[in-house]
């Protein structure tokens, strides 16, 4: 069985970051029904949105209980494959009852479907299980590293693959990822000038509650702030650009402004 340190330090950690995630799908889901209120594709949207969170959400479970198990040392037992499912199933099968079907449920209720249209339940199920599939597949790869390193009697380097979005990149010892610790001038100033293209997107979005408005302004001036240090803090950085980059992607007129921002984050390893 697992060690339970593991699965609590993994809880512990994967629960903030995915707390973080609540008010930017909140905000995005309101956004979209601002915008396309009384409209028949308006489901499509809220699908989508939801699918991907569904991808987000499983890769900050997956990355959490990676760090963890790397934490306490990535030890090696027979059943270390099972037991990593196991307990991603958990976690993830948890979240989905919990947290996400819930808010999907009430995103969705006006909308039935009919016996010629898309089935919403079934296509969040299909998410689901797609993620499922997809992380099963990791866990083999991350156990096949860890006893091949085993063998050769060397600590294993394990590369970090990255599916979709993510509001954070978190690994175990030895870990890489492609996340940079250093901004260089250009790429500093492209943010930082994405950024401000966001703001004034914002600002111009009749959309947006007056008090959705400034939040998502503190949101861009946070990770302004963060941008300009020496050397910044890249979790921070990557979960403010992640939850602004959700919001203003559902701002009716802020496409270009989030092409710039994805651009221009993408150039320092954060994808959103």
């Amino acid at each position: 069985m697992l060690d339970e340190r593991i699965v609590a330090l993994s809880r512990k950690t994967a629960s903030i970051q995915l707390k973080d995630r609540e008010r930017p799908l909140e905000l995005s889901a309101a956004s979209w029904k601002r915008k396309l209120h009384g409209h028949g594709h308006l489901p499509l949207h809220l699908i989508e949105l939801y699918e991907r969170e569904v991808g987000a959400r499983a890769q900050v479970i997956w990355s959490n209980l990676h760090r963890a198990h790397g934490s306490f040392g990535s030890q090696v037992s027979a059943g270390l494959r099972t037991e990593l499912v196991e307990a991603f199933r958990a976690d993830f099968d948890a979240m989905m009852e919990q947290q996400l079907r819930p808010r999907f449920d009430v995103d969705l209720k006006d909308f039935r479907s009919s016996a010629k249209g898309p089935d919403w339940t079934g296509q969040l199920n299909a998410a689901r299980d797609r993620e499922l599939a997809r992380y099963e597949a990791e866990i083999e790869h991350y156990v096949a590293l860890l006893e091949a390193a085993a063998v050769r009697g060397a600590p294993a380097a394990a590369s970090y693959v990255i599916h979709g979005n993510v509001g954070a990149v978190v690994t175990g010892a030895g870990a890489v990822t492609n996340v940079v610790q250093n901004i260089n001038p250009d790429q500093r100033e492209a943010l930082l000038k994405a950024l401000e293209l966001v703001k004034q997107a914002i600002g111009a979005a009749p959309e947006l509650e007056e008090q959705d408005r400034r939040e998502l302004v503190e949101f861009a001036d946070e990770a302004a702030g963060e941008v300009t240090k020496e050397r910044p803090n890249t979790r921070r950085l990557s979960l403010t650009l992640q939850s602004l980059a959700a919001a203003v992607q559902g701002i009716a007129s802020a496409p270009g402004a989030y092409e710039v921002l994805r651009a221009a984050a993408a150039a320092i390893g954060i994808p959103v």
